[in-house]
């Protein structure tokens, strides 16, 4: 290939052909395709008969029945599941809410329903409602931290005998300066 003037190779502008018919075909004894067919991006009619494929061939989310083209993609199975998510979020939310009221009392019950609590809620987030789930994972996440941060408290307490932070003292207390 020659370089044009700026140094870059020249332009196709004529369509690319196959390298010649079907081989796949040829040694079936089948018909092979003409060139003029072969064009890359022009659709052919599959070997079935009927209409040409198509879609990507890499995509797992379209299927083929009887040469029809029936598109079943995640969307249409996520509408089609809608109130079972609706429901896993509203389930997380009053789960994420009833963990955060245990906090203070029970901390390891707390921490193992804020970990349902989000499952639950990352399962929601397929649904149409992804606020509710958003905002019971949020609320999950503040309780297991919390929960976690009390139950350390208590781990401490029981090893130690005393709390790792002392009470002040009531009343007034005065300091005195030394000069």
């Amino acid at each position: 290939m020659h370089a044009d003037q700026d140094g870059l190779p020249p332009v196709r502008r004529s369509p690319v052909l196959s390298a010649g018919p079907r081989t796949a075909d040829a040694k079936r004894g089948e018909q092979a395709a003409p060139n003029d067919a072969a064009l890359v991006g022009v659709a052919t009619p599959d070997r079935r008969g009927g209409e040409p494929r198509r879609g990507s061939p890499f995509n797992s989310s379209t299927t083929w029945q009887s040469g029809s083209y029936r598109a079943t993609t995640s969307a249409a199975r996520s509408a089609e599941r809608a109130p079972v998510y609706l429901v896993a979020g509203i389930a997380s939310a009053a789960v994420a809410a009833f963990s955060f009221l245990l906090v203070e009392s029970l901390p390891v019950a707390a921490m193992a329903l804020a970990a349902f609590a989000i499952g639950l809620a990352v399962f929601a987030l397929h649904g149409p409602r992804r606020w509710i789930a958003s905002t019971a994972i949020l609320l999950a996440m503040i309780s297991f931290g919390w929960a976690g941060y009390e139950f350390a408290v208590q781990i401490y307490i029981l090893r130690h005998g005393v709390s790792p932070w002392p009470k002040e003292p009531e009343g007034d207390v005065e300091f005195e300066m030394e000069e």
